[in-house]
């Protein structure tokens, strides 16, 4: 569960924004796991770490977009990195941090 009160976990209700949670962050990072393996994940192992078994559960969104609707899509974080490309670390004219340019932040690690 993401942080919620205890009131909501282990309830349909709870379940819910949970995995709303879990979905919104995905599109955020352009890729998700499958549902069924991110609610029987269980305590992490070497194996389960591999990256190998990871990609093998990874639903790419880019590609699941494509198929669905025939659109393209760009996560927030190839947004933000593009934006980077563009103009840099810094903006010479007034040396200001990009940090304080964006136009949104995210609190997502």
């Amino acid at each position: 569960y993401s942080v919620m009160h205890p009131f909501l976990k282990c309830t349909l209700t709870g379940h819910v924004l949970g995995m709303l949670d879990y979905f919104l962050k995905g599109f955020i990072n352009g890729g998700t796991f499958d549902p069924d393996f991110s609610l029987t994940w269980g305590p992490p192992t070497a194996e389960k770490r591999a990256p190998e078994h990871l990609r093998g559960h990874v639903v790419d969104l880019k590609q699941h977009i494509r198929r669905a609707t025939g659109r393209s899509y760009k996560s927030l974080r190839e947004m933000d990195n593009t934006k980077t490309d563009e103009i840099g670390e810094s903006d010479a004219a007034t040396d200001e941090p990009r940090s304080r340019r964006q136009r949104y932040r995210s609190a997502f690690r």
